[in-house]
């Protein structure tokens, strides 16, 4: 039945009823049976537009729906001039599964003298995840991104309604007041058995995506593509999320995906449509903006098993190399940095350039390339028999894991994020703070897991100075 919104302003409480609908797009798998089964196969969806509020505020609300209740507060989007924080992460790929096994494959890194009976990580997957969203919730940054890789499987069912688990629901509620930006990983496009990387079944798995999130128009003309890359402006950034999930032609150095063809996704490279809108909205960013960030799934640079070029050995067909054919758009127009994921590290490269102004002239520029693919499924280590040319830091390689016996103290891969906080320093001037935080797992003397955590930061915080022309 119908649910009510309602939401406190100081001009009143605002009531909405919601009208709900049964999208196709939210049933379980229909190629092949879901774990768990039976599944329901209708699901509803409530969706109610908010108007009439003022930018950089906090409205409360509340949602009743039968007997239950639910809470949490609307913040609006700050003025240009506001300063903003927010949080990234990617590869969270949550199943129920991750519950029912043990902590993922958690390779020792070369700095650090963990005993070496250790092979799995200390806690599984769904506290990983569950404790990274805790403590991003704490920190109340003005949104999440999550730069792809959302679920593990995007054509199951149970495998979104455990992410919301997550983020709305039994585990943790950061989207109550915080709002979520995503874009679309190889997993999503992933249907599960029966379905996999086929063009049907990529086109199920990205329907729960783009049925579940609503970004401002791109303006196609192509009803497909709608949703699948988008630009915001939020305070003084712009933030532009693009679709990395297959470029063309099929299987070869420009596309991301060799098990997928024929789908809904845009391609990517020069003469598209995406690329074509994509340096329109850098043109104008560079303009307006303090900052402009750029985030997409697959990885320019990286150090892990999907950055393995094109030919080579241990070539994983989804590599996201095939994203440089977007650099010299990047530093023409002064993107600050990128934010994507996919390797399943935590990992920042950092590559130097040439911006060209509006006005022709040119000025050095730096663009700095994040893999925040700690999110909360695999904590891996680099690949072997290639190089990341443009890396500054790798947790495995320049993070030393120091035990004491059985006891962890200090240092290591773990789940985690990216916090980036903007604002003026003392002189006006804008700065934007990267600062890679790690969740750490306190352990007794015996190598027990306590229950308890602490916020830690990885010694690579970055900081990067708007141009003077900004």
């Amino acid at each position: 039945g119908p649910g009510t919104l309602t939401v406190e302003t100081p001009e009143g409480p605002k009531v909405f009823e919601s009208k709900p609908t049964t999208p196709t797009s939210l049933i379980y798998n229909p190629f092949k049976e879901e774990p768990g089964g039976p599944h329901p196969q209708l699901a509803k969806l409530h969706s109610v537009r908010v108007t009439g509020l003022k930018p950089g505020m906090s409205y409360p609300y509340n949602v009743q729906q039968g007997e239950t209740k639910y809470t949490g507060t609307i913040h609006t989007t700050p003025a240009a001039d506001q300063p903003i924080r927010f949080i990234c992460y990617s590869d969270s790929e949550t199943e129920p599964e991750s519950s029912t096994t043990p902590g993922v494959d958690w390779p020792a890194p070369p700095k650090g003298n963990r005993p070496k009976e250790i092979k799995n990580y200390l806690v599984d997957q769904t506290i990983g995840y569950r404790e990274n969203c805790r403590l991003i919730t704490e920190r109340q940054p003005n949104f999440l991104l999550v730069a792809g890789d959302l679920v593990e499987t995007g054509g199951e069912q149970r495998d979104w309604d455990e992410f919301w688990r997550h983020n709305a629901g039994d585990y943790g509620h950061p989207c109550a007041s915080i709002p979520m930006l995503a874009v679309l990983g190889n997993h999503e496009n992933y249907a599960g058995p029966g379905g996999g990387y086929t063009a049907d079944g990529a086109n199920f798995g990205t329907g729960k995506y783009l049925t579940y999130f609503e970004y401002p128009s791109n303006g196609s003309s192509n009803p497909l593509y709608h949703n699948r890359f988008y630009r915001i402006d939020y305070g003084p950034i712009t933030l532009i999320g693009l679709d990395s999930s297959d470029g063309l032609p099929h299987k070869t150095a420009a596309d991301t995906n060799h098990n997928l063809e024929g789908s809904n996704a845009p391609d990517y490279n020069p003469g598209s449509e995406q690329y074509k809108w994509l340096e329109k909205q850098l043109a104008d960013a560079q303009k307006k903006s303090k900052f402009t960030f750029v985030t997409f799934h697959h990885t320019m640079y990286g150090s892990g098993p999907h950055s393995v070029p094109f030919g080579q050995p241990g070539f994983s067909g989804q590599s996201g190399i095939a994203m440089r054919v977007l650099k010299p758009l990047f530093f023409k127009y002064g993107v600050d940095a990128l934010i994507c994921g996919h390797d399943e590290l935590i990992e920042r490269s950092q590559a130097t350039g040439s911006e060209t102004l509006p006005d022709g002239s040119t000025r050095p520029h730096d663009i700095h390339f994040y893999d925040v693919g700690n999110g909360g499924d695999g904590l891996r280590g680099p690949s072997k028999g290639f190089d990341n040319p443009h890396r500054k830091f790798l947790a495995h390689d320049d993070v030393e894991e120091v035990w004491k016996g059985k006891q962890l103290i200090s240092g290591g891969k773990h789940y985690g994020h990216v916090e980036v906080n903007i604002a003026p320093d003392a002189n006006g001037v804008w700065k934007a703070e990267f600062t890679p935080v790690y969740v750490f797992p306190i352990t007794d003397e015996e190598g027990k897991f306590t229950g308890k955590w602490e916020r830690r930061i990885y010694d690579d915080e970055v900081t990067v100075t708007a141009a003077a022309t900004k």
